[in-house]
C-alpha cells in the first residue's frame, strides 16, 4: 500500500512529465520531428521512468531517458551524458575506478585455495576464509601475522607464497571475466565515463589479464602497488588515480569488493559501490556502501545512484 508521502512523489513526477511532454511536442511538431514517449512505474525503487524518442522522417535523431526519484533525477542523452540532479545541486560522474582482483575477475576464491592447500599441507593448519579476508585488497603481512601468532613458529614466507603462486597457476587456468563486467564497462564507456583501475597487485600483473581478456582499451589509467609508499586500505592509490586525471573525488565512483578496498575508498573521499565475491559476500560493509552480490544485478544507474 503507497504512503502518501509516495502518492505525493509520483504525482509530482507524472505532473512534471505532462508538462515537459506538451513542451517538447510543441518544439518537435515546429521542426517537423515525430516524438515517442514511454514513461513507467518501479514500485521497489519509487521511480519513474520516463523516455523520448526523436525521429526524423527517415530516422531516429536521439533519445532522451529521464529518472525520477523522491530526491533526484538521472539524465541520459543517446547514452554518451549522464547526470544527475539532487538536493545539492548537479554532479556529474566523470571517473569510474575499478579494484582489479576479485571485482573484475576472481582471483580472490583461487588465492584462497591455494593459500589454504599449502599451508594445509606445510603446517597442517586449516586457513579460515574469515580470516584470509582480511587480507584482500591489502598485503599478505597480515595474513602471515595470523598463521605464526597461530602456529607460534616463523614461517619462510618467501617459500610459502612461491608455492602458492605455482599452486595458482595450476588452478587458474579457467578463470574468466566475472559475468557482467564487460558489459557494464561498455555501458560506462558509452555514457562518456572515463575508467581507470586502482589495485594494490602490480601493474604488470593486472596488464596481462586486461590483454588476455581484450580488456585494456576500456581504462585510461592503471594504479599498482608500485605507485605508492602503503596500499589499501591506504586512500593512496585513489588519491594517485585523481591526481593524475584531474579530477576531484566528487566527480569519482569506485566499485570494489572488498572492506580493504571500500575503506580505501571512502578514505579518499570518494563514493563507493560494493560487488562481492564468494570470497567476500560474508563481509560486513558499511550500511551507506550499496552492496550487490554480481554485476548482474546493476544497471547503468546504479553507478550515478550515490552521486
Amino acid at each position: 500500500m503507497k504512503t502518501n508521502k509516495e502518492n505525493l512523489f509520483i504525482c509530482k513526477a507524472i505532473w512534471t512529465s505532462v508538462l515537459l511532454t506538451r513542451y517538447i511536442s510543441y518544439l518537435a511538431k515546429d521542426f517537423h520531428i515525430t516524438l515517442k514517449i514511454l514513461a513507467f512505474y518501479e514500485p521497489k525503487k519509487s521511480h519513474i521512468f520516463y523516455s523520448m524518442r526523436f525521429f526524423s522522417r527517415y530516422q531516429e535523431l536521439y533519445y532522451l531517458v529521464l529518472i525520477f526519484s523522491r530526491e533526484r533525477f538521472f539524465i541520459t542523452i543517446n547514452g554518451k551524458f549522464s547526470i544527475m540532479r539532487t538536493k545539492g545541486g548537479a554532479c556529474l560522474k566523470k571517473l569510474v575506478i575499478f579494484d582489479f582482483d576479485g571485482t573484475i575477475i576472481d582471483t580472490e576464491s583461487y588465492w584462497y585455495k591455494a593459500y589454504r592447500d599449502v599451508i594445509q599441507k606445510q603446517y597442517n593448519f586449516d586457513l579460515p576464509l574469515a580470516m584470509f579476508s582480511r587480507c584482500i585488497g591489502t598485503t599478505d603481512s597480515v595474513l602471515f601475522e595470523y598463521l605464526e601468532s597461530e602456529i607460534s613458529e616463523s614461517m619462510n614466507r618467501q617459500k610459502i607464497n612461491q608455492d602458492v603462486d605455482e599452486f595458482f597457476l595450476d588452478i587458474s587456468k579457467d578463470i574468466t571475466v566475472r559475468k557482467g563486467v564487460e558489459n557494464l564497462l561498455i555501458k560506462l564507456t558509452e555514457a562518456g565515463c572515463i575508467l581507470a583501475i586502482a589495485s594494490s597487485s602490480k601493474r604488470e600483473w593486472i596488464r596481462q589479464y586486461l590483454e588476455a581478456f581484450q580488456l585494456s582499451s576500456y581504462f585510461s589509467l592503471i594504479k599498482g602497488k608500485e605507485d605508492v609508499l602503503d596500499v589499501k586500505p591506504d586512500p593512496a592509490l585513489y588519491l594517485a588515480v585523481l591526481e593524475e586525471l584531474e579530477i576531484k573525488p566528487e566527480e569519482a565512483l569506485v566499485i570494489e569488493d572488498s572492506i580493504n578496498g571500500s575503506t580505501a575508498a571512502l578514505r579518499a573521499g570518494i563514493d563507493c559501490i560494493v560487488v562481492t565475491n564468494p570470497v567476500t559476500e560474508h563481509m560486513a560493509f558499511d550500511s551507506s556502501i550499496p552492496t550487490y552480490s554480481c554485476f548482474t544485478e546493476m544497471t547503468l544507474n546504479c553507478c550515478f545512484e550515490k552521486a
